[in-house]
């Protein structure tokens, strides 16, 4: 889920049950987090002042034009954290390589002024007599984030791209379409990493997260929070993956044979546990 700061001040949450960790939204930015971590920002009486579920601004559909669904790729994991560049030093008169960070190697919002261009204003006779400017629409692209577009605003926002740093032109790119049978919030943990390893070989979470093993135990049950957060952050892996065209995934009968095989290996595993365990209880006996 997405939630908007929509004031101009950070907005801060504590989890009381979670050894009073905090989570903050800075002004004007989109989180996309998890379910348990949007209560507790809704639910604070302070923060759900200022704290909204985030919407799409509406874009009028242009008469004959084509949809496209278009994505956020900032923070993609295949960007280099630096790139070098040549800066003027003053000093020494000539041009130095400096390296400084990527611009896109972390996920943040991205934005577009979408103006509509103009409108005819008619008088009682039915003559156009003047032109009205229409108001500029602020399109914004929240980290993992894809929306369907008009190609023209498609266009317009790449040509703006394009005339800007080129280290930031890849801020936003074509997607594919979401499709109805991919990894959501829904999903447990077990099933998106495995959907991931099937879709793409060595599938790379980030922050190291590799398998459900990995997670805290407790009394050998996940964490509650501790689940859900690593579950959030196997989703916004999954996205950069999801947002390339070139991407194929599995049919659902060929998903689902994926995932009865899978249960029935653990079933083995488990089977094989208890043998190993019932053999030690009587070597101990």
């Amino acid at each position: 889920m997405r939630l908007e700061n929509v004031s101009n001040e950070p907005q801060k949450v504590w989890d009381v049950n979670d050894g009073g960790r905090s989570y903050e939204i800075a002004p004007g930015c989109v989180e996309n987090l998890s379910d348990s971590i949007c209560k507790l920002f809704l639910e604070d009486s302070e923060c759900a002042k200022y704290v909204i579920p985030f919407k799409d601004v509406e874009i009028p559909n242009v008469e004959g034009a084509e949809m496209i669904w278009v994505a956020n790729n900032t923070g993609n994991p295949e960007f280099p954290k630096t790139f070098v560049t040549q800066e003027y030093n003053r000093q020494s008169k000539t041009f130095v390589k400096v390296e400084l960070p990527h611009p896109l190697s972390e996920a943040h919002m991205v934005f577009f002024n979408w103006s509509e261009g103009q409108k005819d204003v008619t008088d009682s006779d039915g003559k156009v007599y003047r032109h009205k400017n229409m108001r500029k629409k602020m399109i914004k692209l929240p980290p993992y984030h894809r929306r369907q577009l008009p190609m023209p605003v498609v266009y317009a926002w790449q040509n703006c791209l394009n005339f800007g740093p080129q280290e930031a032109s890849a801020s936003m790119i074509l997607s594919r379409a979401p499709s109805p049978h991919e990894p959501n919030s829904t999903w447990d943990l077990d099933e998106i990493m495995l959907f991931g390893q099937e879709v793409k070989s060595g599938f790379v979470l980030q922050n190291g997260l590799k398998w459900s093993k990995d997670l805290p135990q407790q009394n050998k049950k996940p964490v509650p929070m501790e689940y859900d957060r690593m579950r959030q952050k196997a989703l916004n892996a999954w996205y950069y993956v999801s947002i390339n065209p070139s991407v194929r995934l599995p049919s659902r009968e060929a998903w689902k044979s994926i995932v009865e095989e899978q249960k029935a290996m653990q079933l083995v595993q488990t089977h094989e546990n208890l043998k190993q365990e019932n053999k030690l209880l009587k070597k101990g006996s």
